[in-house]
């Protein structure tokens, strides 16, 4: 699956300027003429059929250089909306976004996971309270997409595997019976790299570090997934031989010490608290969080070994990066003396709900796609 959407895109003029805007937040026709290849005829009569189908607005003017002044067009963001779950083993994360992009609510609900009726029943009704608060229009729901830890087969949505959620072998097309929308089902690491949107370039990885690790590789704008469907579990990965026990089984991995729920574990505090105690530089705490950089900044240089690639920080931890990046930086070059800085290495552009922003925006390239 292409990075972004179907691919149905390629050749459709409409959608070809539909995404350029939305990448831009706004543009104007001759903007799109010089960055599309497309002539001034052509950009005038797609663009005014976008706007007669309302899939684009006038937002304003560019500066003028002499003569009249560029219109600057913008996606309509009312045209539709879209939800996105994260479903982690300890609670589902929600977000709504419209059809620009833009998040209009988030929210998060405490719920352990389990394989139930009563499960999915709850998590739809907190899905049906969360749209009541928002007062969207339900008929303009594009559908709902849900943010799994695991491996996934997003076409025929069969869940493979997800130790995080002890599940195995399972047709998600089950749980649809439960929600009166379109779904579409992803893993975790590669939703949130999809959130990253056009803002990154062709060729990067995304560190998803939530309640659990995970992270996805994007090569030539496509999310790799690997011949299994495997690609990207580097939480698994052996970090300590014979190390702390990890729920898939093995003892030593990623996960088990840079995951969120292993720093909660070790510090027993939730993460916010113990973040907060970073910052004071409390004693009590900095210990486990020199341990955790240190554990980072080799996982994160044995990334850049394999891939030589901008690398994304993201998930809960990636909130709270953000003002040790320089510290994290100058471990990792202690462990990969082949870069002298760490300038491949960012944060999210999103801090909070990166998984569910980028399966709600499933919704919106599809929707982009079908424009004609």
């Amino acid at each position: 699956m292409e990075y972004g959407g179907t691919g149905k895109s390629k050749g459709n003029k409409k959608s070809e300027i539909v995404r350029y805007i939305f990448k831009n937040d706004n543009a104007s026709k001759t903007e799109l003429t010089k960055a599309l290849g497309l002539s001034m005829p052509t950009i005038l009569q797609n663009t005014k059929e976008l706007i007669e189908q309302g899939f684009l607005v006038e937002v304003g003017e560019y500066k003028s250089t002499g003569g009249r002044r560029a219109k600057s067009l913008a996606v309509n963001g009312r045209m539709g909306y879209s939800v996105g779950l994260d479903v982690t083993p300890t609670h589902i994360s929600y977000v709504l976004l419209d059809l620009a992009g833009t998040v209009l609510r988030h929210g998060r609900t405490k719920r352990a996971f389990e394989n139930s009726n009563n499960y999915y029943q709850a998590l739809i009704d907190d899905v049906e309270r969360f749209l009541e608060a928002s007062r969207v229009d339900r008929e303009l729901i594009l559908g709902i997409g849900v943010a799994l830890p695991g491996n996934i087969n997003a076409e025929d949505k069969i869940l493979i595997k997800s130790h995080a959620l002890d599940l195995e072998g399972i047709n998600l097309k089950t749980v649809d019976g439960f929600i009166p929308y379109p779904v579409f089902f992803e893993n975790d690491a590669n939703a949130a790299m999809i959130a990253e949107r056009e803002s990154i370039g062709a060729d990067a990885i995304y560190l998803f570090l939530g309640s659990t690790v995970g992270s996805a590789l994007k090569a030539d704008n496509i999310v790799h997934r690997g011949k299994n469907r495997k690609a990207g579990e580097v939480g698994h990965v052996i970090l300590v031989p014979g190390g702390r026990p990890c729920y898939c089984g093995k003892n030593g991995c990623v996960d088990s010490y840079c995951s969120v729920q292993a720093l909660e574990k070790e510090s027993g505090m939730p993460l916010d608290e113990f973040m907060c105690l970073v910052e004071k530089k409390d004693p009590s705490v900095m210990k486990i969080w020199d341990a955790y950089l240190d554990y980072l900044a080799i996982t994160i240089s044995n990334l850049r070994m394999i891939h030589d690639t901008e690398l994304i920080l993201g998930g809960d931890m990636g909130e709270y990066l953000e003002n040790y990046m320089m510290e994290l930086g100058a471990r990792i070059r202690e462990y990969n003396k082949f870069d002298s800085d760490s300038r491949y290495l960012k944060i999210s552009r999103y801090k909070k709900e990166s998984a569910a922003i980028g399966v709600a925006l499933h919704f919106v390239y599809e929707c982009f796609d079908n424009i004609y």
